[in-house]
């Protein structure tokens, strides 16, 4: 999978429990985690996607690392398996755009 298709998976499944996108500064409770994720999913798509000069489009590294920790978040909250998270990342070096 290509992270653009593996961010719409996971905001599809956050969604189904918690429907606010919300920025938090040190988020705390489950739900407060769930908005935090789906509004780092948000500025995820929104820089994959920009239109803007090079400079303005995120590079994979931090790409990656912001994937990383929902992924992590994800799997800490129950929501996914590390398995489940192998198998969805394998293939994602190199193009990482669909």
């Amino acid at each position: 999978m290509r992270i653009r298709s593996l961010l719409c998976l996971y905001d599809a499944g956050i969604e189904a429990n918690v429907v606010e996108v919300k920025r938090w500064g040190n988020p705390i409770t489950k739900r407060e985690r769930l908005e935090h994720l789906r509004w780092m999913i948000q500025e995820m798509l929104a820089g994959i996607e920009s239109t803007q000069a090079d400079e303005h489009r995120w590079s994979d590294a931090k790409l990656n690392r912001w994937l990383g920790f929902i992924q992590g978040t994800l799997q800490a909250e129950g929501m996914v398996s590390i398995g489940m998270l192998r198998d969805q990342s394998r293939g994602l070096s190199g193009d990482v755009l669909d």
